[in-house]
């Protein structure tokens, strides 16, 4: 069986390239020796030209982006991908490139695949819609975050006929589950987990927190606050607080008041470097889902436009951690940010009692009836 993976692994984005890399991973492990499992080398001509857009910066090379971008460049080559590469955003040519690589499956997956106001428009390749024969269609942890209500009526009746193709819906939270069965398909959507927490990123942690601190200069008494939030005054009130214990470490933007920006590091030394943290502050998803993972204390601090459509709450009140979330949109002032540091004095003293391995059980529960449709098929 030849099995593609449709999803976002060329995205310069830690977590959709890590979704991927672990779904890959994990449906090669179900299927075995029997299947051949691959991301389908897909790239949205938008999205291709907005991530080289962001190299320059004022009409001037950005050194530190361009490495980045490198970095990801090379990572996304050892991936196991189709021979075959496309960046379209031509249906009939994304039909026809799809039918050429004779997919038994097609897998679309996980990450943001279905949003409607996202910058690859609408429709595009990751609703599958056009005909592929006897080609399967499944998709697994897929996410919208688009509202029934949000949406106009020709694009209910796109997504509606699209997805009665499908033969397993799998989505990642509860906005785009009501989406999908307010839509009336004749499947009703499977709740999963985000499929980094289906994989083991393996190292030793002594071991690389010591190559850490020692290529770093920091002390070994100190402790580690690791931030990935875009809030240069927060970092600073963080710092004033917790200085004298703990160096503050930026592992996503350039902040001037953080001890150290990392802003060069792979996917894979990202994982690893969120896994010493002492402590995370963070407004992005797999941050938070990395934390969990690593049994690393943490405060999600969101800036999502509202709470009850945040996957962040939607992941943490799911898994039982929702006293690691602080809303934020909207109120970046200093009482709030008196607030954060509050909310991370309560969670640094309860840091022992934070049940991580229940709620990574949790998650994983999700993925369930997942495998026993990849099983059926592999039978």
């Amino acid at each position: 069986m030849k099995i593609g993976i449709l999803t976002y692994h060329r995205s310069i984005n830690y977590g959709a390239f890590l979704q991927a890399y672990a779904l890959q991973k994990y449906v090669q492990r179900i299927m075995g020796t029997s299947a051949t499992v691959e991301l389908i080398d897909y790239h949205s001509k938008k999205a291709h030209d907005a991530y080289l857009s962001v190299l320059k910066h004022e009409g001037r090379w950005d050194v530190q982006k361009i490495y980045q971008y490198i970095q990801f460049v090379r990572c996304v080559n050892c991936l196991p991908k189709s021979k075959n590469k496309l960046i379209s955003d031509d249906l009939a040519k994304i039909q026809n490139f799809f039918k050429k690589e004779a997919y038994d499956l097609i897998i679309v997956g996980s990450d943001e695949i279905w949003k409607v106001n996202g910058m690859r428009g609408f429709p595009n390749a990751y609703w599958v819609s056009f005909d592929l024969g006897k080609t399967i269609k499944a998709s697994y942890a897929a996410s919208s975050r688009n509202e029934i209500g949000m949406l106009k009526d020709r694009q209910k009746e796109y997504m509606r006929d699209a997805l009665q193709q499908f033969s397993y819906i799998g989505v990642r939270d509860r906005i785009t589950e009501g989406l999908v069965n307010n839509l009336n398909t004749s499947i009703e959507s499977a709740l999963n987990c985000d499929p980094t927490f289906l994989y083991a990123f393996k190292y030793d942690k002594d071991t690389y927190r010591k190559k850490f601190k020692k290529k770093y200069r920091i002390a070994e008494n100190k402790k580690m606050i690791g931030i990935m939030i875009p809030d240069d005054k927060l970092c600073d009130r963080i710092k004033q607080k917790y200085g004298k214990a703990y160096v503050v470490i930026s592992v996503l933007d350039k902040l001037a008041t953080a001890d150290y920006n990392l802003l060069g590091l792979t996917p894979f030394e990202w994982v690893k470097t969120i896994g010493i943290m002492d402590m995370l502050v963070t407004n992005r998803f797999h941050g938070t889902v990395f934390a969990i993972k690593n049994h690393v204390p943490f405060l999600s601090v969101d800036d999502y436009d509202a709470i009850d459509k945040s996957k962040i709450y939607d992941l943490l009140t799911r898994c039982g951690l929702e006293h690691h979330y602080f809303f934020y949109q909207n109120a970046k002032t200093s009482q709030k940010r008196a607030e954060v540091l509050l909310k991370m004095d309560e969670i640094l003293q309860r840091k022992d009692n934070i049940d991580f391995d229940r709620a990574i059980k949790k998650e994983r529960q999700r993925a369930e009836s997942f495998k026993k449709f990849l099983c059926r098929l592999g039978d």
